[in-house]
């Protein structure tokens, strides 16, 4: 009785199951799919996705007899499960690493990216899903002004090589127009199906280097008081000598 196949069913999918008189598809419309849990007669649920249509009906329409089919489908489901699972646990792990991660398609466009990535490239994620590396929002050039050519920048180079990239850096501007300095590092990756990708890592090295500069200008500037120094010792130095 349907009755005693429905209490089988897991309460939460009770409601997706159509009752007997449901209106279901013709034939010509093909099989019905659906999937829930049933109590196993060891008293556990498993996953069952059944496949039916309607064979014959009455004068009026209504199902009279429907075939089909159930299969066992809990190590897929279970499969799918962990699958899901990996996944948030790997987007949690990215998104608290310190470092910004986006992940290109074999066309150079933006698939993944990290917290960190929103933050050094100034759109989130919806915006930069599907945006190419090479994208005019983010006016790249060259660390030292100019236009940079699309070969230098680290998704073409680590197509171009095959190999890992360092260290590649360039320069590109915020939608506020702040410019910003960054060093990245990219990796090609190919899978079994023939998908290929490029992993870059990259950071924001605009303080680095202004910092670098700072030192570097108060190296020069010791120096030259030393110089300065040296040069004054010597003149005292003659200038208080005995005749």
């Amino acid at each position: 009785e349907f009755a005693d196949f429905r209490d089988l069913v897991h309460p939460d999918d009770q409601p997706n199951i159509p009752l007997p008189g449901t209106a279901l598809p013709d034939p010509a419309e093909g099989f019905v799919e659906l999937e829930f849990r049933m109590r196993h007669d060891a008293g556990h649920w498993v996953w069952i996705l059944s496949r039916s249509r309607v064979t014959e009906r009455c004068a009026d329409g209504r199902p009279i007899a429907v075939a089909g089919v159930h299969l066992d489908v809990s190590d897929r489901k279970r499969l799918e499960q962990e699958n899901r699972a990996s996944r948030a646990y790997l987007t949690e792990v990215m998104d608290t690493s310190i470092a910004a991660l986006a992940v290109l398609d074999e066309a150079g466009r933006i698939t993944y990216a990290n917290l960190e990535a929103e933050r050094i490239l100034g759109l989130s994620r919806p915006e930069m899903r599907g945006r190419a590396y090479n994208d005019p929002v983010w006016r790249l050039e060259r660390v030292a002004g100019g236009p940079l050519p699309d070969e230098e920048l680290p998704f073409r180079q680590a197509r171009l090589t095959g190999g890992s990239v360092r260290d590649i850096r360039f320069a590109m501007h915020w939608p506020d127009g702040s410019r910003r300095v960054l060093s990245a590092n990219a990796v090609p990756l190919s899978h079994a199906d023939g998908q290929r990708q490029v992993v870059i890592s990259f950071s924001d090295i605009t303080e680095q280097l202004a910092a670098t500069a700072r030192l570097e200008e108060a190296r020069l500037r010791a120096e030259e008081v030393s110089k300065a120094k040296t040069v004054f010792l010597a003149n005292m130095s003659h200038e208080i000598r005995p005749p």
